[in-house]
């Protein structure tokens, strides 16, 4: 077993999940299971034939990760390299940590948590566990980003779109430094 194998790894058991879930739950996010979004690393020498397509958003060559992360910085998932004009919806839709949290009979898609109803209290249990994304993503009820306009009738009443911004950019504080490295 190689050393991604050992180190980056989703939750296989329910004990591991609630070890990822509970930090979430205490600050008042129960259910999150991790923290998703798409790094982009510098490519100093890319070829010139690939150019057009490792130059996105950022208006330099680069490739892009997605990466799942914990609360505590712990990298959970990081998928294979793409090139720097992927988006994260078009990533989100190859990724195995993603499609994982959709996928019946998955620990992530079959284990239960509580939640909060508005006025604080706990109400009954919720199938399937999310993760944290910015406003890039599908809208897949696994995949909740912060909310700008409170709706009474959502599944999972989230209060605080500031609190829950401070979460959707986890991943990228875990690779920030690779990404600052690698333009030295």
């Amino acid at each position: 077993m190689g050393i991604r194998e050992r180190l980056i790894v989703l939750p296989r058991t329910v004990e591991e999940l609630q070890i990822v879930s509970d930090l979430y739950r205490i600050v008042g996010l129960p259910g999150c299971a991790g923290s998703a979004d798409c790094v982009h690393i510098f490519w100093d020498n890319c070829p010139a034939n690939l150019q057009s397509r490792c130059k996105g958003k950022e208006k330099f060559p680069s490739v892009v990760f997605q990466v799942v992360a914990s609360h505590t910085k712990k990298i959970l998932s990081v998928s294979g390299v793409q090139y720097g004009t992927a988006n994260d919806k078009t990533i989100s839709r190859s990724d195995s940590a993603l499609w994982r949290i959709r996928k019946e009979g998955d620990i992530l898609k079959e284990s239960t948590f509580q939640y909060y109803k508005e006025d604080g209290s706990v109400a009954e249990e919720k199938d399937g566990y999310f993760y944290i994304v910015d406003g890039g993503y599908n809208i897949w009820m696994e995949l909740i980003a912060p909310l700008f306009k409170h709706e009474p009738d959502s599944s999972i009443a989230l209060s605080g779109a500031n609190r829950l911004s401070q979460f959707t950019r986890m991943s990228s504080v875990c690779l920030g430094y690779l990404r600052d490295d690698s333009r030295s």
